[in-house]
């Protein structure tokens, strides 16, 4: 499904299957130019995509909303999995709750789901579990060149695996980044360079915050959090 040049779009109780974009973008759906966008209790199941976005992409947006979804088994060959979202508009915001990410994969870096440049971003109580990356990101890439605020919370991170760096979420370029109520565990035993060291999260912000965060389930392995930030606040990690 190709959705381009339109003021806005919603999709809802939907189920996209074993659908490939062998030249493109975009596995099951490819939205482009959309200013608004609705996405709500849709099912996406083993698609893929040559290019990036194994489920969907998302290129040029104002406000995108995904919400009471499951990405199962995605599959890009370049980044993002499961998702890949450009917002090239520096007003856009992006919206994320109550999604479930299940064994999707990319080639490169953000196995479940891959951000460019996202001005104002809140992704909450969605679960990312058993995703890979061949690169960067086995979980969560988000990346910006402009002023940017990240909120993440109510997050359950489980069994993620990068080959290179960041097994769970990696984030760079952001103004600001908020991370609460959230947990981080179980992951894959092969990980990057030195089987048993783990860069779990890594993070580069003006201003970082972090509140009750859980690691679990990591006592076979030595894990490291590398976090550059001017302004950094920890509180409650566990």
């Amino acid at each position: 499904v190709s959705v381009i040049n339109i003021l806005e779009f919603q999709l809802m109780n939907c189920t996209f299957t074993k659908n490939e974009a062998k030249g493109s973008t975009g596995g099951a759906i490819q939205i482009q130019n959309v200013h608004v966008i609705f996405l709500k209790c849709n099912m996406f199941r083993n698609n893929s995509a040559l290019k990036v976005g194994g489920g969907i992409t998302f290129d040029t947006i104002i406000r995108l909303e995904i919400g009471n979804s499951c990405f199962l088994h995605q599959f890009s060959s370049g980044s993002g999995g499961a998702v890949f979202v450009e917002g090239k508009y520096a007003s856009n915001s992006v919206n994320i709750y109550n999604v479930v990410f299940i064994t999707n994969s990319a080639k490169f870096n953000g196995g479940a789901l891959f951000l460019v440049s996202p001005h104002q971003l809140r992704l909450k109580g969605s679960i990312f579990f058993c995703n890979t990356a061949s690169q960067t990101a086995g979980a969560l890439f988000i990346i910006s060149e402009r002023s940017s605020n990240v909120s993440l919370s109510g997050l359950n991170f489980s069994r993620n695996h990068a080959l290179e760096e960041a097994s769970a979420l990696y984030i760079t370029g952001i103004s600001n980044i908020v991370m609460i109520n959230s947990k981080l565990a179980g992951l894959l035993n092969t990980t990057i360079r030195d089987i048993g060291n783990v860069k779990l999260i890594t993070v580069q912000s003006t201003r970082a915050y972090f509140n009750n965060i859980h690691f679990a389930n990591l006592s076979q392995i030595r894990v490291f959090l590398e976090i550059i930030s001017n302004l950094l606040d920890f509180k409650r990690i566990r």
